[in-house]
Parts: C-alpha cells; sequence; structure tokens
C-alpha cells in the first residue's frame, strides 16, 4: 500500500527514495560509507527527505491529502531517522502519527453509537479493537475545533 502510495504522491516516493538511498550506504560499510558521505550518496538522501518533509509539511498547510497519505508519512519519516540514528527526531514522527490514530480512535467511539443497534457485538467489537489504540480514557469530543486541538 505504501508503494502505492508513492506512485501517487510526490512526499511518499521521496522519503522512500531517502530511506533506499541511506540504506545503500549504511550497507556499503561504516568506513566507505564515511568516505562516500563526502560525496552524493549521503547528501542525496538528505535532499530527497528534506524535499519529502517540504511537501508534506505544504499538503498540511492546505489540508490537501488524506490522513492515511500522512500516517504513511510519519512512518516513512521516522524510518529515515532511525536509520540515520537520529531517535529523537524518529520518536517525533512517530509520535505525531500515535496522535492522529488517537484523534481516530476518539472518533470511532463516537462513531460508535451510530452501529446497527440490532447487532451489539459489532458495538462491542468496535469498541475493544478501539480501545487497544489508546491506554489513555479518552473523552468526547463536541466540536471540530476540540477534535483539531486534541
Amino acid at each position: 500500500m505504501v508503494l502505492q502510495a508513492c506512485y501517487v504522491n510526490t512526499s511518499l516516493r521521496q522519503a522512500a527514495i531517502a530511506i533506499g538511498s541511506l540504506h545503500e550506504d549504511l550497507m556499503m560499510g561504516r568506513e566507505a560509507a564515511a568516505q562516500h558521505s563526502m560525496h552524493e550518496g549521503a547528501s542525496f538522501a538528505l535532499r530527497q527527505y528534506t524535499k519529502a518533509l517540504e511537501g508534506a509539511r505544504k499538503a498540511l498547510e492546505v489540508k490537501d491529502q488524506p490522513l492515511i497519505v500522512t500516517l504513511m508519512g510519519c512512518i516513512l519519516f521516522f524510518c529515515f531517522e532511525s536509520l540515520r540514528g537520529q531517535l529523537v527526531s524518529a520518536v517525533i514522527h512517530l509520535r505525531s502519527g500515535l496522535n492522529i490514530l488517537r484523534i481516530f480512535a476518539r472518533f470511532g467511539f463516537q462513531a460508535n453509537y451510530f452501529v446497527d443497534q440490532t447487532h451489539p457485538l459489532n458495538q462491542i467489537q468496535l469498541v475493544h479493537q478501539l480501545r487497544s489504540l489508546s491506554p489513555h480514557e479518552t473523552k468526547r469530543i463536541s466540536t471540530l475545533e476540540e477534535a483539531q486541538a486534541s
């Protein structure tokens, strides 16, 4: 699914290319990678990653992409930063994705009220699945502003 999205979304494609380029550098070995980093390989990966971040930022500003694409971006950015050994940055991307999932969980709890009442088992299963996304107690969201603030 991610590769299919890369075909359509430039930002995801650039992130995947950055990961591939960085991975190739790492496969060359530490000494060769240190010499190679002075050249095109490492800087190419970093340029692609920077373009991917910029594209994702612009898409978020204009609300131009589906949230699933944003989640995929968080995963790819996490992978890139992890490969670079930048764990603080990697965790920031991971937390961003988890925050999006928590918002979906909150909406899901509210959507549960609209699940077919003649099949209570469906409601119970939905609640259990959504609870597994967030260990924290979820509060009811009443407005779009509250959802955005969350």
